[in-house]
């Protein structure tokens, strides 16, 4: 073979494969790749009728397949063919030309890309003109070269089918009885536009009353496509949105040619939802009233019953103990036979000397079944601070 005498391996790197084959013909010796000052890389070619093209390496600490390096709008400059690797610097991932789209070439790790948005600040007055709904904060993100947060926008890199959840809690400034609608947004590319089929609405009776709704579609995304929450009242009384109690969530579900995404771990059978509820903020002293927080239920949890109950203060209260009861307005009957408990100088009601029991006759819920939180009492030393009350449904 010829040796590259006087010139550097970047000045002639096109050359240093041209391997030469004495034999003029196909066989299976190995023959070494050498550089310019004459010496052997680590680097063999050999061709076999089986294979097209062997690549060995004789050094354990310099093997290695170098792909060629592209950021995402360089690689969509290309003009690929089906085939094509290359590795990705904006994703950091290797992806391959597949019947006319890149895919992501991964170990199936079995977990599923998926991350979470909400609104730390809340706030928001929201009144008959629509209204962007803060996003400020990401509670999980396992794929940050997928999804990322700017300016209560979300936008996903990759191509695919994904469920996308979203919720929004809002209030009444003043007045009485106001519906709040939400709408989810998508823009591909020709500014943003209600996603058909994905808004929900809030009735909320009275103010300073948290009302939450929420959606859930999935949707087939094309790769950057972006995604933002807008909320808008229809009557006269101005809304606010509440700290912490709105939020999107995205999971990827397939790849963009319909391929299998990766597999999660295995769950219990059936199906459940567990809804939670923030009925006091966290400074707040909790106090007695029906209706100290309102629930709907939507189609996710229609036809399944109430199986567990919880509640969480953020600070302890002190002498007796905060009682609190699920009442369901649209059948007008309490759903537990004993009322939910945090005793005195305790946090959680999973340490209440009397446990909660739920009262199987009432447990069922249907589709717009209307449920509100009922505090009965609270701890007549020091009242707790904060409240949050979790719900689990099961499938009967």
């Amino acid at each position: 073979m010829a040796t590259l005498e006087g010139s550097t391996p970047q000045d002639t790197y096109k050359d240093l494969l041209n391997v030469d084959n004495a034999n003029s013909g196909v066989d299976a010796t190995t023959r070494p790749v050498q550089d310019g000052e004459g010496t052997v890389s680590a680097l063999s070619l050999s061709t076999t009728e089986v294979s097209v093209l062997d690549l060995s390496f004789g050094s354990t600490t310099e093997a290695g397949l170098n792909l060629n390096s592209l950021t995402t709008t360089e690689r969509d400059a290309l003009t690929p063919a089906n085939g094509m690797v290359i590795y990705n610097e904006t994703t950091n991932k290797v992806q391959s030309r597949e019947a006319g789209a890149w895919i992501d070439v991964t170990a199936d790790s079995g977990a599923l890309e998926t991350a979470t948005f909400y609104d730390n600040a809340g706030l928001a007055t929201v009144s008959t003109s629509r209204v962007t709904i803060n996003l400020d904060t990401t509670l999980t993100n396992n794929a940050t070269g997928n999804f990322s947060l700017a300016t209560d926008i979300v936008t996903v890199a990759d191509a695919g089918t994904y469920m996308i959840s979203y919720s929004v809690m809002c209030d009444l400034n003043s007045g009485t009885r106001d519906s709040i609608h939400h709408f989810l947004q998508v823009n591909t590319g020709g500014g943003m536009a209600d996603v058909p089929g994905a808004d929900c609405a809030s009735y909320v009776r009275l103010a300073n009353e948290n009302i939450s709704a929420s959606k859930t579609v999935t949707l087939v995304v094309a790769a950057g496509t972006t995604f933002q929450i807008e909320s808008v009242a229809t009557g006269s009384n101005a809304g606010a949105t509440v700290a912490q109690g709105s939020g999107i969530t995205f999971l990827k579900l397939t790849g963009a040619t319909g391929a299998a995404g990766a597999t999660g771990a295995a769950g219990p059978a059936g199906s459940a939802v567990e809804p939670q509820m923030f009925v006091f903020a966290p400074t707040t002293d909790t106090a007695t009233g029906d209706g100290a927080m309102y629930l709907h239920i939507g189609e996710k949890a229609a036809g399944m019953d109430l199986t567990y109950v919880h509640a969480e203060v953020i600070t302890a209260g002190t002498t007796g103990t905060l009682n609190i009861q699920i009442h369901n307005v649209t059948d007008a009957v309490n759903m537990l036979s004993t009322a939910l408990t945090v005793d005195t100088g305790e946090t959680g009601s999973d340490t209440a000397a009397t446990p909660a029991v739920i009262n199987t006759s009432n447990d069922d819920v249907v589709q717009n079944d209307l449920l509100r939180v009922d505090i009965d009492a609270v701890h007549s030393g020091t009242a707790a601070k904060g409240l949050i009350v979790t719900l689990g449904f099961s499938a009967p």
